[in-house]
C-alpha cells in the first residue's frame, strides 16, 4: 500500500473529522441516556418521537436506548457489517473487547490442532460471523467454534 504524504491542511481536516465523529458519539450517549430515562417514565415515548420526527425510526431509537442503558457500545453504531450487527447482541464486555482487540476466529489445522486469527468485527465474512456468534449473540468458545465447524463439514459431506 502506498503511503501518501499529507499536507498540513489535509492533516487538520482529518483531525477535525475525527473530533466531530467523537463529538457525535458523545452526543449519542447523552441522547441515549435521556431516552432511557424518558422511556422508563413514558412507555409511549417512541411513538411520540416518531410522530414528531418521522425521520427517526423505532430501530434507531431502540439502539440509542441500548447505548443509554450501557448494553450497546456506541462505536458499534458506526458500522453496518454483519460482524458489527451481530456483536451488538453480545454482552457489553465482549463488545468492547472485540472492538479493542479483535475477535478470535478459530480453525482446525490439517494436523487436527486448533489455531486462530484475530479479525476486526467489521471484517468478519458472513460464514465467520455464523461460526463466531452463537444463539443470543454470545461469542463461541474455541471448542464451540470447532464443534460448529465439524457440524458444518458433516453437512457438506452428507
Amino acid at each position: 500500500m502506498k503511503t501518501a504524504i499529507l499536507t498540513k491542511t489535509t492533516e487538520a481536516a482529518i483531525d477535525r473529522i475525527h473530533r466531530l465523529i467523537s463529538q457525535g458519539v458523545a452526543s449519542w450517549i447523552k441522547a441515549g441516556k435521556i431516552l432511557a430515562k424518558e422511556t422508563d417514565k413514558n412507555p409511549e415515548i417512541y411513538s411520540e418521537i416518531t410522530a414528531r420526527h418521522p425521520s427517526i425510526t423505532r430501530v434507531v431509537l431502540a439502539k440509542l436506548e441500548a447505548v443509554g442503558r450501557g448494553t450497546i457500545e456506541p462505536r458499534l453504531l458506526l458500522g453496518e457489517s454483519i460482524g458489527t450487527r451481530r456483536l451488538q447482541r453480545a454482552p457489553i464486555s465482549d463488545q468492547r473487547r472485540a472492538l479493542d482487540q479483535g475477535i478470535k476466529v478459530f480453525e482446525v489445522t490439517d494436523a487436527g490442532k486448533t489455531t486462530h486469527r484475530l479479525i476486526k468485527p467489521e471484517d468478519l465474512a458472513p460464514l465467520e460471523a455464523s461460526q463466531v456468534f452463537g444463539p443470543g449473540g454470545l461469542i463461541r468458545t474455541p471448542d464451540e467454534q470447532a464443534s460448529y465447524l465439524a457440524k458444518r463439514q458433516a453437512y457438506k459431506v452428507a
